[in-house]
């Protein structure tokens, strides 16, 4: 309780110096990071709250259930002559429990009347006597079982060879174990026979013989033991996969696929993965901004997500039934396997849903559609995966896979399908197979890659490959929007109002979590969990709310992934620095989407060549955004400002400047007197060429900028 209480303080005091320092109070309040914040906090509250009213579970009392071999047992260790089995001399069902009872005896053992050792060689005296007397079946059926017990096979068979019945209990059994290693053959024979029996070994004997032919591939014995008896309870749903898919019986595969999704399912758990499939489809829904499509088509490809699970299912058993391939520990061994016999094999049945949509239906009509499609199938593949893993919604594993595992399914797939977004609206410099083919193999490889830092536990290669394919994922969205045909400065806005929903819906996420584990464990045991996790979670969502709903939308633009300083593009003007260091900053997306911003110029004290040009400032309107290049190097942080009065100029565009902000980490909509660079234009039909070079435009060195308040009319 103390630590969240202090977590809640920590993120006040964080709140309160924000608004603090800030010029714009009011605007900062109203901005989507501060009311996602606010909101979060308070639903934690909340939260804790409810989760203080809910009662401690009562301890499980351990309830002592009565077990017939413990009297078998005792019955055993009291009966120190043996004469207890002359009552049962034709039951040979007791005969071998309190054969097998006695030799799992320790050596000693104290009783009332002091310590008492274990005689096997009475024992074996009792049976020989039996057999001396005529009782050639029990006395043969003792021996051989004593001897077998004390790993003395030869002299087991010996006897148990002389019983003429062969069709008496457990004696199959062992002949079956004695033959097992030299003659595999005859020992399926007299397992066989044992099954026929009605030995209490049916269950023993049928796992041993699913052990054998499962080891040796021998799927038809396999099917005929799945086809005997009740044997088939003794098949897991896998081994039933396999058994019928080698025997072409496509129903019951099928049947028995759906039985391994759908079996295992709990309550809390489906809730938990409805609830995460609903928060990122919604997300996925908000991005399509421009061209909103049905969200029928959304739903549509959720479902075949789900579906393609069992094509997962049976590239599994084919490879299990055809292949002997598991990983084998070693690094390049695991690593192969996780890229070719994990990551290939997902993905390429999470994209199958998406390539289906492109072949026979026209909804595609955009790039962001390809990324949001290929990852509403992502979404449904990983839900049914929820389902499986949601046995237990304690350990953080609820928040954990919604914010890594999810979205790691949804990233890679929209890799995958991001090869023909270049190839259809880049500039067609790739045959669409070709760019399938190779964006699908990065998608595998990245695939395999989350898998293998986890599967090796390298947990900080791990969370900075995963911070880095978020980023890139980021610049898929953002290069999509930019070039959709339907751009539209205007509706600019809406990419950024997933901050609130994204922030409020993962914080909703943890909250959902942190009442579950209360309501099966008690508040303790959920103080703790939302304690040990409130830490990560919360980076996690502040990660997730902040870049996943950042997009600096420059229409016609398309972003590299960078490893090293660009100042000349503005990137923060941060220093060169080394790869290990630079990658994180030059990926982040900041958000400058400033089209319909009324602003004003003033001149800058220290820039006396500005002096007669800006000597009063003013206003005007940013009115698009310009891409300029520097050689072949595009720079995207230009804006056209149409200015509200024209400014002393001869032979140059009077009421048309441009401008870029010096410091790119800044936002002009929270921060005023803000530094940048102003050039002016001697043509605005310059601005309509391709490749714009930044030479033509007189540079002015820089000014100061800042937000006006809208005028009201």
């Amino acid at each position: 309780m103390f630590f969240i209480l202090l977590f809640l303080l920590l993120a006040g005091a964080y709140i309160y110096w924000k608004f603090s320092t800030t010029s714009d109070p009011k605007a900062l309040l109203k901005s989507p990071m501060s009311i996602a914040a606010i909101s979060s906090i308070t639903f934690l509250t909340i939260c804790y709250l409810l989760v203080e009213q809910l009662p401690t579970p009562k301890p499980i009392e351990v309830v002592s259930v009565y077990n017939p071999q413990d009297s078998v047992r005792d019955a055993v260790k009291h009966d120190l002559k043996f004469e207890g089995l002359n009552d049962y001399v034709n039951n040979l069902a007791y005969q071998h429990e309190f054969i097998t009872t006695y030799m799992a005896l320790p050596d000693y053992w104290e009783l009332s009347d002091g310590h008492h050792y274990k005689e096997v060689e009475k024992l074996q005296e009792w049976y020989t006597h039996q057999y001396s007397n005529g009782d050639t079946t029990l006395g043969a059926f003792g021996l051989g079982i004593i001897h077998f017990l004390e790993n003395d096979y030869a002299e087991s068979q010996n006897w148990l060879n002389k019983i003429s019945q062969t069709s008496i209990p457990y004696l199959n059994y062992y002949l079956g174990k004695i033959y097992e290693s030299e003659t595999p053959e005859q020992s399926d024979e007299y397992f066989w026979k044992e099954l026929e029996t009605s030995s209490s070994y049916f269950g023993k004997t049928v796992g041993l013989l699913i052990i054998k032919y499962t080891k040796s591939k021998n799927y038809t014995k396999l099917y005929d033991l799945l086809n005997y008896g009740s044997a088939s309870q003794y098949f897991s749903y896998s081994l039933r996969r396999q058994t019928y898919l080698y025997d072409l019986q496509p129903v019951q595969y099928f049947i028995w696929s759906l039985g391994t999704i759908f079996e295992p399912i709990k309550l809390m758990g489906l809730m938990a993965a409805l609830v995460i499939a609903a928060v990122w489809l919604i997300y996925l829904i908000r991005l399509d901004i421009f061209n909103p499509d049905k969200i029928v088509y959304f739903i549509l490809m959720l479902f075949s997500g789900m579906l393609s699970v069992l094509g997962v299912l049976l590239i599994i058993d084919m490879k299990n039934i055809f292949l002997n391939w598991e990983m084998d520990g070693s690094f390049f061994g695991d690593l192969f396997y996780a890229i070719f016999a994990i990551g290939v094999p997902e993905e390429l049945v999470k994209i199958f849903p998406f390539i289906l949509l492109a072949l026979f239906t026209k909804v595609l009509k955009e790039p962001i559609d390809y990324i949001i499609y290929a990852s509403a199938s992502a979404l449904g593949f990983a839900f049914v995966e929820n389902l499986l893993y949601f046995q237990d919604v304690a350990g953080g594993i609820i928040h954990g896979r919604a914010y890594m595992s999810v979205v790691g399914h949804m990233m890679a797939t929209s890799i995958a399908a991001y090869g023909l977004v270049i190839s259809r609206f880049k500039n067609n410099a790739y045959h669409p197979i070709l760019a399938f083919a190779i964006s699908f193999l990065i998608a595998s490889v990245v695939h395999g890659l989350y898998d293998f830092f986890l599967f090796q536990k390298l947990v900080l290669l791990f969370i900075l490959f995963f911070i880095f394919i978020v980023q890139v994922w980021i610049i898929m969205i953002n290069n999509s929007l930019n070039n959709s045909s339907f751009f539209d400065y205007k509706m600019v806005s809406k990419a950024e109002g997933s901050r609130l929903f994204l922030t409020l819906a993962l914080t909703f996420i943890l909250g959902i979590e942190y009442i579950m584990v209360g309501w099966n464990y008690g508040p303790t045991e959920a103080h703790d969990a939302l304690v040990g996790s409130i830490s990560s979670a919360g980076l996690l969502i502040v990660f997730f709310g902040s870049s996943l709903s950042t997009f600096n939308l420059v229409k016609g633009y398309w972003r590299d992934v960078y490893f090293s300083s660009r100042e000349k593009r503005g990137y923060g003007t941060l220093p060169q620095s080394k790869l290990l260091t630079s990658w994180f900053l030059l990926n982040s997306i900041k958000a400058h989407n400033y089209v319909g911003i009324h602003i004003y110029i003033e001149n800058d004290p220290y820039n006396p060549a500005l002096t007669d040009l800006l000597a009063e400032p003013v206003s005007g309107i940013i009115i698009d955004r310009v891409i300029l290049y520097e050689e072949n190097d595009p720079d995207p942080h230009w804006f056209l400002v149409k200015l509200d009065s024209e400014l002393p100029l001869a032979d140059r565009e009077s009421s048309y400047v441009l401008i870029k902000l010096r410091y790119q980490n800044e936002s002009l909509k929270y921060e005023d007197d803000l530094y940048s660079y102003f050039r002016t234009i001697p043509d605005l039909q310059l601005l309509q060429n391709k490749n714009v070079s930044k030479n033509l435009f007189d540079s002015h060195g820089w000014i100061k900028i800042g937000k006006l308040a809208p005028v009201n009319t």
